[in-house]
């Protein structure tokens, strides 16, 4: 009986070891967080947060958004799909941007606000907090602060013997008529800055040409973009790309004929930045 009792208790003790393992392993599936980029603005202004969705999972999951006590604010994500499911790969971390904007009547000063993301794989629930201050403006007018939506498009093999076009997407989301917006894009084989104006909600495509050196050897490379108005910096774009190898032979043939000689001389130009091989075929007659 006291033996039957000890292998019951044993028993229990495994199945309580093994339901909290799963339990740790569950728990530990996902994270969200949440990074304010700007916390702190007027009613004519928005606020900018950094989401991210870390999926520690061996599989991929789809994340459903909620928000809790937020009737005096509207809130949108970019890209505006993720309102409604976001797809996170196995081990990636998903960033993207939620932007609040508030709604008549103001509630002016500090305000909180949890945002929920719900596993599909495990039903599982996480939330991060949104601190917002919105600030009572004055009777004299408050200047907005800037904030601008930044996309780029660069091509993730370039090779260096064409010019490359690289896209800045600008995106005003304000009032704010910026007179002085600075975009510099480095990396270790180019940099550049250029000056730009970007009007109040306007959208524009600023196109900078990167040349490289045609016979630079192929490498990988990382490009940053980087835009400032008004002396607010923002976060930073970084694509990795791929300087590609390319060939391109140039042929000069002499000739030289005379009373049973005849003389063929072929010079080859490599004009590439990789070597390559050129197999040449002479052809002859049995006299």
């Amino acid at each position: 009986m006291i033996l039957k009792k000890m292998r019951l208790l044993l028993l229990t003790i495994i199945v309580l070891i093994f339901s909290s393992f799963f339990v740790s392993a569950l728990e530990n599936s996902f994270e969200i967080k949440a990074t304010p980029i700007f916390k702190s603005f007027y009613p004519t202004q928005q606020g900018k947060y950094e989401i991210s969705i870390i999926n520690n999972q061996d599989v991929s999951d789809v994340f459903t958004l909620s928000f809790t006590n937020t009737p005096k604010w509207s809130i949108e994500t970019e890209p505006l799909s993720y309102l409604s499911s976001i797809t996170v790969q196995p081990k990636e971390n998903k960033t993207f941007y939620v932007y609040i904007t508030p709604v008549p009547y103001y509630l002016f000063g500090l305000s909180e606000f949890s945002m929920l993301a719900t596993s599909k794989n495990s039903e599982l629930t996480k939330d991060a907090t949104i601190s917002i201050i919105l600030r009572n403006p004055s009777k004299e007018f408050v200047d907005y602060t800037p904030l601008v939506n930044l996309d780029v498009d660069i091509p993730n093999k370039i090779n260096p013997k064409e010019p490359v076009n690289i896209e800045i997407n600008l995106n005003n989301r304000n009032n704010l008529d910026i007179k002085n917006l600075t975009i510099t894009i480095s990396s270790t084989y180019f940099s550049t800055t250029k000056y730009t104006n970007l009007g109040p909600l306007e959208k524009k495509t600023e196109i900078i040409v990167a040349e490289y050196d045609p016979l630079m050897k192929p490498a990988k490379d990382s490009m940053t973009v980087t835009i400032e108005a008004n002396g607010v910096e923002f976060k930073p774009i970084k694509k990795e790309i791929e300087i590609v190898g390319y060939t391109t032979l140039k042929e000069e043939m002499q000739k030289d004929d005379s009373f049973l000689k005849y003389t063929r001389s072929v010079t080859y130009q490599n004009e590439g930045n990789i070597p390559t091989k050129k197999k040449l075929i002479i052809t002859t007659t049995l006299f």
